[in-house]
């Protein structure tokens, strides 16, 4: 990976879009390293799909909106080798069986235990607000100093201004599965 790199290109498209040849086309005459995908994963499958027939050989790098399976069901071995970039989502193994008892699959990523652990903050947090007369400081202030919640995949902090803190993972795409 090379840090402090110039962008070679950047091109757009539309939410939804299913041919993003031109795009493509003029990032290859660029000869980027890699290219930055920032995209919903179906998307991204069939944008990969076309960047394998145009023989575009950069790097793909999608964020963590590539972080499920949709991915590589939409461009099969195109997505081969393809970078996803994704806050960590080891989710402790009770919360796994929990959900696939309920919803029947296993697909669970960080979206998945992310939604979760944010509605047991928030529940968190109203339970311990209920008799406050500020109701609506009183949920802000709780959330940001919450320390170390526990969550389906790790102790959860709050930053000064209400960001979570957490780490990320470089994920790639290796015999169809997303690895770490």
């Amino acid at each position: 990976v090379k840090y402090n790199a110039s962008l070679a290109a950047e091109e757009g498209f539309l939410p939804g879009a299913s041919d993003m040849r031109t795009e493509l086309t003029k990032i290859k005459s660029a000869t980027p390293d890699g290219i930055f995908i920032a995209a919903y994963a179906p998307v991204v499958g069939v944008l990969a799909k076309q960047a394998s027939a145009l023989g575009i050989k950069s790097a793909l790098v999608c964020g963590s909106a590539c972080d499920i399976s949709d991915l590589i069901k939409s461009g099969g071995i195109s997505t081969e080798d393809m970078i996803v970039i994704a806050p960590t989502a080891v989710t402790s193994a009770a919360f796994v069986q929990r959900y696939s008892d309920q919803y029947k699959s296993d697909d669970i990523n960080y979206l998945t235990t992310r939604n979760y652990d944010a509605i047991m903050i928030i529940a968190s947090a109203m339970d311990a607000c209920a008799n406050d007369a500020d109701y609506g400081k009183c949920l802000k202030d709780k959330i940001h100093s919450m320390k170390d919640f526990s969550g389906t995949s790790f102790p959860m902090s709050f930053d000064d201004n209400g960001n979570i803190k957490e780490t990320y993972v470089v994920k790639k795409v290796v015999n169809g599965v997303l690895k770490v």
